[in-house]
């Protein structure tokens, strides 16, 4: 490619960005993502993965949802030298697609600095949403979705446009509507099939980690329950508490209910035997312990 410099594209994929974040710590399975940009609206789509090798396959998938969806054709894609966009796999199928592949010259970076400016961006974003509430590193996949979801409900600074909306054409004021604090203290209201008897709680505490435009709802990390990642359409919100700010003690009506019930059973006094003292609270904490390894996709709709 003679030159860095590339004209605004006019429709959506007519020319998209892509890019790959290597490395990334913290969670188990999870260490690189896919960042696709896209030049005509810069609608982001963000796609954490195992390996790099999941690079081709997710960008190949993503491409022909859209492409079904908004009835556009792939017209062209900017990427960087990496060996995972020079396989025999994608050459074929730029071959059968039709489309053009502009790859940048080795060791010159500032010609794919579109996608480079958004990974910045989504990089920002996700390390704000992680320290704010002291979260683990761990759910950085949830985060860095996160952190897409919102840059693409953020009007534009050069053209005050709505990149979800100039993507998609329909509008994003229900998405908009939808967002709220990562990470804040959320209590999941539980469906009646789950609640545990007449008295028992009608739900449970968690964070909410993420939303999409595909669910009618938010993702939670529930640590203390089964399973951790859960999507659910109700739910109370703190947003101005985090996880710790949680209750760690019983209500003193349950507290007030046992001592009743302890009252009623009238034990002789030689049998009363004393109670080991209580572990000390938050010795072991559930959201740094918390089975966060499972796959992103492997959630429970509610």
């Amino acid at each position: 490619m003679a030159s860095s410099k590339t004209e605004r594209a006019q429709a959506p994929l007519e020319l998209i960005h892509i890019d790959l974040m290597t490395d990334l710590q913290g969670h188990p399975n999870y260490h690189h993502a896919l960042v696709v940009v896209d030049n005509a609206s810069s609608y982001v789509y963000v796609k954490p993965l195992l390996s790099k090798a999941g690079a081709f396959p997710a960008l190949k998938a993503w491409t022909k949802t859209v492409e079904i969806a908004m009835d556009h054709t792939l017209k062209c894609i900017h990427s960087d030298n990496r060996t995972e966009w020079s396989s025999l796999a994608a050459e074929e199928w730029k071959r059968e697609a039709g489309f053009k592949w502009q790859k940048t010259t080795l060791y010159v970076s500032i010609q794919n600095r579109r996608a480079e400016r958004t990974i910045r961006s989504l990089q920002e974003k996700m390390h704000a949403m992680l320290v704010q509430r002291s979260v683990p590193k761990g759910l950085w996949p949830y985060a860095i979705m996160a952190a897409g979801h919102v840059l693409n409900l953020t009007p534009s600074a050069n053209a005050n446009r709505i990149p979800y909306e100039d993507f998609h054409h329909m509008t994003a004021h229900g998405l908009v509507k939808q967002l709220c604090v990562f990470s804040c203290l959320a209590w999941v209201h539980l469906p009646k099939k789950d609640h545990p008897g007449k008295h028992g709680m009608r739900a449970i505490p968690g964070i909410m980690v993420g939303y999409d435009d595909e669910h009618k709802g938010w993702k939670f990390f529930t640590p203390d329950h089964t399973p951790s990642i859960r999507w659910s359409n109700s739910a109370t919100f703190h947003e101005h508490k985090g996880w710790y700010n949680r209750p760690k003690v019983q209500s003193p009506l349950q507290i007030r209910f046992e001592s009743l019930e302890a009252e009623s059973a009238k034990p002789e006094a030689n049998d009363l035997e004393l109670e080991p003292e209580m572990e000390e609270l938050g010795m072991q904490d559930p959201l740094q312990y918390a089975p966060i390894g499972q796959l992103i996709n492997d959630t429970e709709d509610n």
